[in-house]
């Protein structure tokens, strides 16, 4: 099997944009001041409980997945039933952490055009 011109010089110039765009994103992080913040103990707190609440909704779900496929029940196929949970524990987490995020997660909604109500 031989790989075509075309597609070797299409693949590099993929992983070249791909290294450029992170390179301008890393750029750009540094220079807003590395994304840190300074944060007090209630902020931490509340972030940690929102990241055990969105990590046991994603153990719970898979737990569900885990049975259901054992039962060799196929309510959803594979690919998309993992990104569902992996999805309704990032929901979790963000509607238990800190504000910025709930206003994260709704520009991302907003962007790809999906509804965000519950936010």
């Amino acid at each position: 099997m031989s790989i075509s011109t075309s597609w070797a010089i299409g693949f590099v110039v993929g992983i070249l944009l791909v290294a450029l765009l992170c390179g301008v994103m890393v750029k750009m992080a540094r220079r807003n001041g590395g994304g840190k913040g300074e944060f007090d103990e209630r902020q931490l707190a509340a972030r940690g409980k929102a990241y055990a609440m969105g990590y046991y909704t994603l153990l719970l779900y898979l737990l569900f997945w885990m049975i259901m496929r054992s039962l060799e029940t196929s309510f959803f196929m594979e690919p998309e039933s993992v990104l569902i949970g992996a999805l309704l524990s990032l929901a979790v987490f963000v509607s238990s952490a800190p504000p910025g995020w709930s206003t994260w997660l709704s520009a991302c909604c907003t962007w790809s055009g999906t509804s965000c109500t519950a936010i």
